[in-house]
Parts: C-alpha cells; sequence; structure tokens
C-alpha cells in the first residue's frame, strides 16, 4: 500500500529519484521505475533509503547555443561593468621640463605611479554592461515564454515547427500571469509514475451550426446555434491526394473551429506517437490568437445538449459508453484551462523579442568599439587634471600644457577590450540559437559551423548597413541625387532584413 503512495507522491514536488539498501560492499541501488516494481522489498538488508528530487526540476535548455550566449552576455555585462570602475591609464613617463617649478615638479613626483580615466569612458562601459543586463533579461524571458519545462508538449511543438515553420518564429507570445490551477499538465510524469492521467476542466473546440427551436418564440428568430464538439482524428487520410491539398483541406474544415462557451471536464492523454498522424491533428489548429495547441485531451461528449445531468468526467462517460461511441481527441492551446481565474499577456511575436535580445549586445559591442579606439589614439594625454587621478591625492595637476607626464593604457582598457569580445560572441551564439530553435533540420555540427558562419557575415552586413548604406540613402535624399522610388526600395530591402 505504500509503495503505492510513492507513486501518487510522484505527482507533487516530490519524486523518487532511486533506492538504495544495504552498506558498504552489500549495498544496492536501482532507479526509480524498477523498484517500484519489485516486490520482494521485505527480503533487502537494512537500511532501505529513498532518494528524493523535485518532481520538475529546473533544467538547463537543450540548446547548447542558447547556454553560451547566456554565459557570454553576463560575462561581457561583468567585463564591462569592472571597466568603467577600473583605471583606463597610468603614468607611464615624466618629462622634466625648464619651465616648470619646484612645486610643479614635486606634485609630479608625488602622481608617480598614478592611474586614472577620463570621465566620459566609464560612462560607455556602464551604460554597455546596463544594455547586456537587459539582453539577459530579455533572453530569460524568452526561455520562460518557449520552453517545454514551463508549457509542456514537446513532441507536439517539435512537430508544430516542422510542419509551421515561419508561423512559429513569428508567433505571437502569451504569457499566464496567473494560472487557473495547479495540476501539473506534463503526461510524461504521470505515465513515469504508472498512474491515470488527471481529469481537468477545459474548454473544447467546437462547430457551431443553427438548429431550429422546439418553440419559436413570437419575437425571435425560429433557429439557435448548437455547439458540436469534433474530432482532430476525423476525417479521411486521403492518400490519393498531394500532401498540400490534403493540409489546405484540413485547414479550410476546421477554420470554422471555435473555442467552446462553456468548459467540460476532460482527461490528459499524450499525444499521437506517429508523426504524420500528429501532424495532421496539428492543421488548422496553429492561430494567432491563442498559444501552440501543446495539450492532448480526451472528450466523452458528442455535444453540449445534457447540460440538465451531472457533468463530471466519470458520469458523462458512462453515459456515452451506454451509446457505444468513440472518445473524441484534441488538441488545445493552454488558453483554454478553466477551473479558475487566469490572466494571459500578450507579449506581441517572438521574432521582435529575438531581435532585441540580439541587439542590445551588438549596440554594447559597437559603444565599446568607440570608446576603446578614442582611448587607444589618446592615450598620451587624455588625462589632463587632477579630476581624472583616481588612485593618488591630487592638488595641483596640469597635462593640457606641453605634457609634462605621459600615460600608457591600463586594466580598465584590457578588461573593456575583452567585454567587447564576450559581447560579440553572445551576438553570435543568440542568432545561432535562435536560427536552430526555429528551424525543423536536424542538429549537427557542420550546420552549427554554417549558422555560425551566417551569424558573423549577417553582423559585417549590418555594419556595412549601418556606416554605409543607410548615411549614404540620407545625403542622397537630402541632396535629392536618387530618386523617390530607388530610396524606397533601399527602405524596404533593409527593414526586410533587419526586422524580417
Amino acid at each position: 500500500m505504500w509503495v503505492n503512495n510513492l507513486k501518487a507522491m510522484q505527482l507533487h514536488l516530490c519524486r523518487l529519484r532511486f533506492v538504495t539498501h544495504g552498506a558498504g560492499w552489500k549495498r544496492g541501488k536501482y532507479p526509480a521505475n524498477q523498484a517500484l516494481n519489485f516486490e520482494n522489498w521485505g527480503s533487502w538488508d537494512g537500511p532501505v533509503i529513498l532518494h528524493f528530487g523535485i518532481a520538475k526540476p529546473f533544467r538547463l535548455p537543450s540548446n547548447s547555443h542558447k547556454i553560451c550566449a547566456g554565459v557570454f552576455t553576463i560575462l561581457a555585462a561583468t567585463s564591462l561593468f569592472c571597466a568603467s570602475q577600473l583605471c583606463w591609464q597610468c603614468i607611464d613617463k615624466i618629462h622634466i621640463k625648464d619651465r616648470l617649478t619646484v612645486l610643479e615638479l614635486q606634485q609630479i613626483f608625488h602622481l608617480a605611479g598614478a592611474c586614472g580615466r577620463h570621465t566620459p569612458i566609464g560612462a560607455g562601459s556602464f551604460l554597455s554592461s546596463g544594455m547586456l543586463l537587459a539582453s539577459a533579461m530579455v533572453q530569460a524571458v524568452l526561455y520562460l515564454l518557449t520552453s517545454e519545462q514551463f508549457h509542456y508538449g514537446g513532441p507536439v511543438k517539435k512537430a508544430i515547427i516542422k510542419e509551421y515553420e515561419k508561423e512559429m518564429g513569428a508567433r505571437q507570445l502569451w504569457g499566464c500571469l496567473r494560472p487557473p490551477h495547479s495540476i501539473m499538465l506534463d503526461h510524461q510524469i504521470y505515465d513515469d509514475a504508472k498512474i491515470e492521467q488527471p481529469k481537468i476542466w477545459c474548454h473544447v473546440w467546437v462547430q457551431k451550426r443553427e438548429v431550429k427551436k422546439q418553440r419559436a418564440s413570437m419575437m425571435g428568430k425560429g433557429t439557435h446555434e448548437e455547439e458540436i464538439i469534433p474530432d482532430c482524428d476525423e476525417g479521411e487520410e486521403h492518400t490519393g491526394m498531394d500532401a498540400t491539398d490534403v493540409k489546405k483541406l484540413h485547414e479550410a474544415r476546421r477554420s470554422t473551429w471555435e473555442k467552446s462557451t462553456l468548459p467540460i471536464q476532460v482527461q490528459l492523454r499524450p499525444p499521437p506517437a506517429e508523426e504524420k498522424k500528429l501532424i495532421r491533428w496539428i492543421w488548422g489548429l496553429f492561430r494567432d490568437e491563442y498559444g501552440p495547441p501543446v495539450l492532448c485531451i480526451v472528450i466523452p461528449k458528442e455535444d453540449f445538449q445534457d447540460l440538465d445531468q451531472q457533468q463530471d468526467f466519470e458520469e458523462v462517460k458512462k453515459r456515452h459508453d451506454k451509446e457505444k461511441l468513440p472518445m473524441k481527441c484534441q488538441l488545445v492551446p493552454r488558453q483554454f484551462l478553466a477551473g479558475g481565474a487566469s490572466v494571459w499577456l500578450n507579449l506581441g511575436r517572438k521574432n521582435l523579442w529575438e531581435k532585441l535580445a540580439g541587439a542590445l549586445p551588438f549596440g554594447a559591442f559597437l559603444l565599446t568599439v568607440v570608446q576603446t579606439v578614442y582611448t587607444k589614439f589618446r592615450s598620451a594625454n587624455m588625462i589632463q587634471t587632477c579630476d581624472d587621478i583616481r588612485n593618488a591625492d591630487c592638488s595641483f595637476f596640469d597635462n593640457t600644457q606641453e605634457h609634462p607626464v605621459d600615460f600608457r593604457l591600463a586594466m580598465g582598457f584590457k578588461v573593456a577590450m575583452l567585454g567587447g569580445a564576450f559581447a560579440l560572441a553572445a551576438c553570435f551564439c543568440l542568432r545561432v540559437s535562435y536560427s536552430i530553435d526555429n528551424s525543423s533540420e536536424e542538429r549537427s555540427c557542420w550546420r552549427s559551423c554554417w549558422r555560425y558562419m551566417e551569424a558573423v557575415g549577417f553582423h559585417i552586413t549590418m555594419l556595412c548597413k549601418l556606416f554605409f548604406c543607410w548615411p549614404c540613402k540620407f545625403i542622397c535624399q537630402r541632396h535629392g541625387t536618387t530618386s523617390k522610388g530607388d530610396i524606397e526600395k533601399l527602405d524596404d530591402e533593409s527593414l526586410r532584413q533587419l526586422l524580417l
């Protein structure tokens, strides 16, 4: 009996990972699925220890490029923040001039070994670190809104990407601020625990049709709408037709499917294991007004005509079985869940969030390049007054005339260059990771290398547009040397590559 209780515990925060018994060289270890099926627990030598873990542990993304992008983003933000606080230049040489007074010489010798930073330089690094932190938060939001471990339906999502590749990359992102209930909706957990799938209240897809009323009212019409529950497995496979035509046929048929007015109690079930069948179920159900249809449910009803009777799943199933009708199966989005108050927030299109996550570290890289190049060309005489000295007492220092002191580049400059390199690496990894997420192609080493080459080419193209194409277009537009049609064509091509 207590072994059955262990199975029930799999559904809560505690999940049995493995069981050990005995001690020393007699110690045995069994995985959870073997231990729960083992009947002779009493034959084990004590002590018997149960090792638990959380039912849904936080997992890192399966896309390793996304992990690298996050790591590089954090490293770049840390490096640039440190660079904003460190000294960028230290005294390298002191030139003894004849015109210097004894007081000036004494003050200069006191500054031997001093380091500092010109005031605008640190502000650029600090701004870059803030942009990178914003990019890290955008990446985290994207992971929370798109990962299978938070939104379930991993196999269904892969099939949707394969069938609707472009649409999935530009789909609307939905965030649930308040879920309707706390029931776990991952069917794999219940399969691992070998217990029945949960029963939940949920809206379903319905087809509305007009039927005649038995008693037509004097003022109203003699018809009303009736909601019929369709089945995703209905319809022939149309083996003699082209696959594209079959898809269009299913999409046209399911374009009339709507969300039911009232929820009913349904049961969770695993999606079809056959890929072709799963894709056929998905056709026509991927829509912008809802999230991806990742929940597979079983419905024991044909329509909503029995609302005057008991509506729990078992009672409805008994009445359904008496008529010897098959159970209906559907794929529904998470917005269809009922059973409590819920709040959903539309956060815009996924590709725009991905562009923002990549544009922020790229902007931080450009800002870092500007300030490092500026520092490099003015490294000898950038620090001119006591306001720029950071690690020594300074009462009087004037390096504006005759430059008695030369400076060399210090740690802050090197750390800023390192932060810029990390930011550029984050741009490449983000570009590759989102390309893999939005593609149905199988992952391979050579394909990843090719994507990195494409990412490098994309950023070089963006640099050329930023510093050459767009400024030239603006100048030509101001002076009227190009036609309006050429400018609009250039605008369309630039925006298409930047945003789409």
